[in-house]
């Protein structure tokens, strides 16, 4: 594997623009486990993109276009400085 450290998400898609490569990817992951209560979801709450640095390849830089998802929590029970609504991955 190239990039082991991107065991956890798919590469959609890898664009060469030069000087850099730009690497679309996706959690591989269609559930998230909720920090607060321990509780997992599969409902999609939002998506939004992130842009990341990552090592060079080759002497070229590389950027990480990351598509992360926000997921409804599992239960409905809050606890205290915790919203219920979100869980992200």
């Amino acid at each position: 594997m190239v990039l082991p450290h991107l065991a956890s998400v798919l590469v959609e898609r890898v664009d060469h623009r030069p000087p850099e490569v730009l690497v679309r990817a996706r959690p591989r992951a269609n559930s998230a486990v909720c920090r607060a209560c321990g509780g997992v979801s599969s409902r999609a709450h939002s998506r939004y993109h992130r842009r990341v640095a990552d090592a060079a390849i080759a002497g070229r830089p590389v950027g990480l276009k990351l598509e992360v998802r926000r997921f409804f929590a599992a239960t409905t029970t809050a606890r205290p400085g915790h919203s219920p609504s979100r869980s992200t991955v």
